[in-house]
């Protein structure tokens, strides 16, 4: 039997590989939901057995898309997971249309049961997705299971911070080293506080979109006129649910350090025409390229480098209006590389810069609400940037635009 490993993690990949392949099966691998979606397309394999937790394509996301392609949705789906273990959760996936959820560290025995030939699981196929209803309600609720594990890192960090407080009541001599520290957690919570505020109110208008243009389709006296207006609506209240929670998932992963950087062979000149070109810019901006003819070569993870990019171009284009340039350049300076995006926007106060980088940060909390987002972008880019040996800065004139540049060594990143 060919399977299919869709996992990102290379020693529970090659875990899951040895035990297959001990069992006679052939085995097909992916580093995550997205690139196991494109192999499969080209060569579909038996049987996929798939992690939840990914960068770039979840597990939820990855069995969406399985069980709408035509030929894929006849392929059985075997879920694992060592954080998604609540029975919801694994009512989620079964309404997806998972046929076979398990919990890791995975037992041998059970997944060798699940494959064999005498038990084998059969595909539910396409119906099953229609069993949750519409995608716009399956994407509620899995933003529903974010959420919840959301708060549940929080409900944990909130006891962290009390055993830290209690542990810093025995420091009593010790009154500097006390005040930082209630301090520390003093932010940590303000940091809760802003973060839950600010999901809920970035959540709440698509949701609130989803749900009414979805209740509007459902009327039998709506015009044509009127209907297709609600479909672009929805389209658009669901495509921003989406960049939310994408946003978050690759705040989540690079915080807990599951992101693992390669280092391969990257042309930077390259990486930003692809940038450019595949961004999803507003048309009222002027996207232009400052970059070499030829290569500019470096050793780094291509995938997150350019996430880290696009966060500081859609950062660009959030804060410039309509009309205004932006620029991506590369260039080669005596001690490594400089990446820089530059625009005409709003600008950033120069009591702002230090912290711009830190998560939740946006200017002020009256840009973020002008805005929109999470304020998690910057976050993102200095973390990806940093596991790169590099450094992001950021220049700006308030009124005038800002410049965004990021350093790359020449030398490859320590592991």
């Amino acid at each position: 039997m060919r399977v299919m490993i869709a996992e990102d993690d290379a020693a529970s990949r090659y875990l899951l590989r040895t035990m297959l392949v001990s069992a006679g099966h052939e085995v097909q691998e992916a580093e995550d939901g997205l690139a196991a979606l494109e192999l499969a397309r080209v060569l579909p394999p038996d049987i996929l057995v798939t992690d939840i937790l990914m960068p770039r394509m979840d597990g939820y996301r990855l069995l969406m898309e399985w069980k709408q392609d035509p030929v894929l949705s006849q392929v059985p789906v075997v879920m694992l997971s060592a954080t998604y273990t609540d029975s919801e959760d694994e009512r989620l996936a079964r309404d997806l249309g998972a046929e076979v959820f398990l919990t890791k560290p995975v037992d041998r025995v059970r997944l060798l049961e699940v494959l064999g030939s005498d038990t084998r699981v059969t595909a539910m196929g396409a119906k099953a997705v229609s069993s949750i209803g519409t995608r716009e309600v399956a994407l509620d609720r899995y933003s529903g299971r974010l959420v919840s594990k959301l708060e549940e890192k929080f409900e944990e960090l909130t006891i962290a911070n009390k055993r830290l407080e209690a542990t810093v009541e025995l420091l009593s001599d010790e009154v500097e080293v006390k005040r930082r520290l209630l301090e520390t957690i003093a932010r940590a919570d303000q940091m809760k506080t802003d973060f839950l505020a600010m999901v809920s109110h970035e959540l709440r208008t698509p949701v609130a979109g989803v749900l009414g243009y979805s209740e509007l389709l459902a009327r039998d006296d709506i015009d044509v006129d009127a209907r297709s207006t609600a479909k672009r609506g929805l389209s658009r209240s669901t495509e921003r649910l989406n960049t939310i929670l994408d946003e978050i998932l690759e705040a989540l992963r690079i915080e807990a350090d599951s992101v693992r950087m390669s280092q391969q062979e990257v042309d930077l000149a390259e990486l930003l025409r692809a940038v450019a070109a595949g961004q999803r810019f507003d048309a009222a901006h002027d996207i232009r390229l400052a970059v070499p003819d030829g290569s500019i070569m470096t050793l780094g993870d291509a995938d997150m480098l350019r996430l880290a990019v696009e966060h500081l171009v859609a950062n660009a284009v959030k804060f410039s209006p309509d009309g205004a340039a932006i620029t991506l350049g590369v260039h080669e300076v005596p001690s490594g590389i400089e990446i820089w995006v530059t625009d005409e926007g709003i600008g950033i106060a120069s009591s702002q810069l230090e912290r711009l980088f830190e998560p939740l940060v946006q200017g002020d909390m009256s840009s973020t609400r002008q805005f929109g987002g999470v304020g998690l972008g910057l976050h993102i880019v200095r973390r990806i940037i940093e596991a790169h040996d590099g450094t992001v800065r950021a220049a700006s004139i308030p009124g005038s635009g800002s410049t965004f540049t990021i350093f790359l060594s020449v030398e490859a990143p320590q592991s």
